[in-house]
Protein backbone atom coordinates (compact mmCIF):
# COMPACT_ATOMS: atom_id res chain seq x y z
CA UNK A 1 0.00 0.00 0.00
CA UNK A 2 0.92 3.38 -0.69
CA UNK A 3 0.77 6.45 1.90
CA UNK A 4 -1.51 9.00 0.64
CA UNK A 5 0.32 12.02 -1.28
CA UNK A 6 -1.42 14.87 0.88
CA UNK A 7 0.56 14.99 3.92
CA UNK A 8 2.63 17.82 4.58
CA UNK A 9 6.36 16.66 6.13
CA UNK A 10 4.66 18.49 9.79
CA UNK A 11 1.50 16.44 9.74
CA UNK A 12 3.52 13.47 9.16
CA UNK A 13 5.78 14.15 11.90
CA UNK A 14 2.89 14.75 14.49
CA UNK A 15 0.82 11.67 13.38
CA UNK A 16 4.45 9.69 13.95
CA UNK A 17 4.78 11.74 17.21
CA UNK A 18 1.08 10.97 18.25
CA UNK A 19 1.55 7.07 17.43
CA UNK A 20 3.97 6.96 19.48
CA UNK A 21 2.77 8.74 22.37
CA UNK A 22 -0.30 6.60 22.21
CA UNK A 23 0.70 3.54 24.40
CA UNK A 24 -3.06 2.03 24.51
CA UNK A 25 -3.55 2.52 20.64
CA UNK A 26 -0.92 3.65 18.30
CA UNK A 27 1.99 1.74 20.26
CA UNK A 28 0.27 -1.17 20.84
CA UNK A 29 -0.93 -1.76 17.01
CA UNK A 30 2.17 -0.84 15.55
CA UNK A 31 4.27 -3.26 18.07
CA UNK A 32 1.69 -5.96 16.36
CA UNK A 33 2.04 -5.14 13.08
CA UNK A 34 5.71 -5.04 12.67
CA UNK A 35 6.55 -8.10 15.08
CA UNK A 36 3.49 -9.58 15.96
CA UNK A 37 2.48 -13.46 16.33
CA UNK A 38 1.39 -14.60 12.54
CA UNK A 39 -1.92 -15.98 14.45
CA UNK A 40 -3.02 -12.22 16.03
CA UNK A 41 -1.56 -10.51 12.34
CA UNK A 42 -4.08 -12.87 9.99
CA UNK A 43 -7.11 -10.45 11.88
CA UNK A 44 -5.02 -7.58 11.06
CA UNK A 45 -5.04 -7.67 7.15
CA UNK A 46 -6.61 -4.33 6.75
CA UNK A 47 -3.88 -2.35 8.83
CA UNK A 48 0.07 -1.88 7.82
CA UNK A 49 2.87 -0.29 9.41
CA UNK A 50 4.61 1.83 6.47
CA UNK A 51 7.77 4.55 6.87
CA UNK A 52 6.37 5.41 10.76
CA UNK A 53 2.69 5.59 9.49
CA UNK A 54 -0.22 3.28 10.54
CA UNK A 55 -2.62 2.34 7.82
CA UNK A 56 -5.99 1.19 7.62
CA UNK A 57 -7.29 0.43 4.46
CA UNK A 58 -4.72 1.86 2.95
CA UNK A 59 -6.05 5.50 5.05
CA UNK A 60 -3.20 7.18 7.32
CA UNK A 61 -4.37 6.43 10.69
CA UNK A 62 -4.78 9.47 13.29
CA UNK A 63 -4.48 8.35 16.69
CA UNK A 64 -6.81 9.24 19.78
CA UNK A 65 -5.55 13.10 19.37
CA UNK A 66 -7.49 15.72 19.58
CA UNK A 67 -5.37 18.57 18.59
CA UNK A 68 -3.88 16.34 16.01
CA UNK A 69 -7.71 15.64 14.72
CA UNK A 70 -7.85 19.81 15.04
CA UNK A 71 -5.26 20.04 12.75
CA UNK A 72 -6.23 17.45 9.93
CA UNK A 73 -9.55 19.46 10.01
CA UNK A 74 -7.83 22.74 9.12
CA UNK A 75 -6.15 21.40 6.50
CA UNK A 76 -9.14 20.36 5.02
CA UNK A 77 -12.13 22.40 6.33
CA UNK A 78 -10.56 25.86 7.43
CA UNK A 79 -7.80 26.22 4.52
CA UNK A 80 -8.59 24.23 1.58
CA UNK A 81 -11.77 25.26 0.17
CA UNK A 82 -13.19 27.66 2.54
CA UNK A 83 -15.88 25.84 4.69
CA UNK A 84 -16.90 23.27 2.56
CA UNK A 85 -19.29 21.92 5.11
CA UNK A 86 -19.88 18.86 7.29
CA UNK A 87 -20.62 16.47 4.43
CA UNK A 88 -18.06 17.66 1.85
CA UNK A 89 -15.52 17.84 4.99
CA UNK A 90 -15.80 13.95 6.27
CA UNK A 91 -15.67 12.92 2.28
CA UNK A 92 -12.50 15.05 1.80
CA UNK A 93 -10.90 13.71 4.93
CA UNK A 94 -11.89 10.35 4.43
CA UNK A 95 -9.90 10.37 0.75
CA UNK A 96 -6.61 10.00 2.90
CA UNK A 97 -7.17 9.47 6.70
CA UNK A 98 -9.13 7.21 9.02
CA UNK A 99 -9.77 7.28 13.02
CA UNK A 100 -13.04 6.13 15.16
CA UNK A 101 -15.96 8.24 15.03
CA UNK A 102 -14.71 10.29 12.32
CA UNK A 103 -17.92 11.49 11.50
CA UNK A 104 -19.02 12.41 15.09
CA UNK A 105 -15.59 14.58 15.42
CA UNK A 106 -16.19 16.72 12.05
CA UNK A 107 -19.50 17.32 12.97
CA UNK A 108 -18.73 18.64 16.76
CA UNK A 109 -15.97 20.89 15.19
CA UNK A 110 -18.08 22.42 12.67
CA UNK A 111 -21.13 22.60 14.29
CA UNK A 112 -18.23 24.69 17.32
CA UNK A 113 -16.75 26.49 14.42
CA UNK A 114 -18.25 30.13 14.25
CA UNK A 115 -17.21 31.53 11.09
CA UNK A 116 -19.68 28.10 9.70
CA UNK A 117 -22.34 29.24 12.35
CA UNK A 118 -22.34 32.63 11.54
CA UNK A 119 -22.38 32.03 7.38
CA UNK A 120 -24.59 29.50 7.41
CA UNK A 121 -27.32 30.21 5.18
CA UNK A 122 -30.49 30.75 7.50
CA UNK A 123 -33.78 29.65 5.94
CA UNK A 124 -36.77 31.90 7.04
CA UNK A 125 -38.62 30.76 9.54
CA UNK A 126 -41.93 32.54 8.47
CA UNK A 127 -43.40 33.46 5.03
CA UNK A 128 -44.56 36.61 3.46
CA UNK A 129 -48.03 36.83 4.36
CA UNK A 130 -48.57 38.90 1.37
CA UNK A 131 -47.83 39.07 -2.20
CA UNK A 132 -48.32 42.18 -4.14
CA UNK A 133 -49.52 41.91 -7.65
CA UNK A 134 -49.43 45.24 -8.56
CA UNK A 135 -51.35 48.54 -9.02
CA UNK A 136 -54.52 48.59 -10.56
CA UNK A 137 -56.65 51.99 -11.05
CA UNK A 138 -60.25 51.69 -10.40
CA UNK A 139 -63.04 54.44 -11.16
CA UNK A 140 -60.61 57.14 -10.79
CA UNK A 141 -58.93 55.72 -7.65
CA UNK A 142 -55.71 53.43 -7.55
CA UNK A 143 -56.11 50.29 -5.85
CA UNK A 144 -53.51 48.03 -4.54
CA UNK A 145 -53.98 44.56 -5.48
CA UNK A 146 -52.36 41.50 -3.78
CA UNK A 147 -52.96 38.02 -2.75
CA UNK A 148 -52.96 36.37 0.69
CA UNK A 149 -51.25 33.31 0.76
CA UNK A 150 -54.22 32.09 3.15
CA UNK A 151 -56.92 33.19 0.77
CA UNK A 152 -56.28 32.83 -2.67
CA UNK A 153 -58.67 35.52 -3.88
CA UNK A 154 -57.83 38.30 -5.36
CA UNK A 155 -57.93 41.22 -3.39
CA UNK A 156 -58.10 45.10 -4.16
CA UNK A 157 -57.72 47.82 -1.31
CA UNK A 158 -58.02 51.80 -2.00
Amino acid sequence: MAIPTGINDDLKAAIQEAIITDKLMGQKLKDILTSGPRQVTKGLQEWNYENGLILYKGLIYIPNNKELKCKVMQQFHDNLMGHPGQWKTIELISREYWWPGITKFVKAYIQGYATCQTTKIQLPTKVLQTVILGLVQRYGDYCLSYVNPYNTKRIEAV
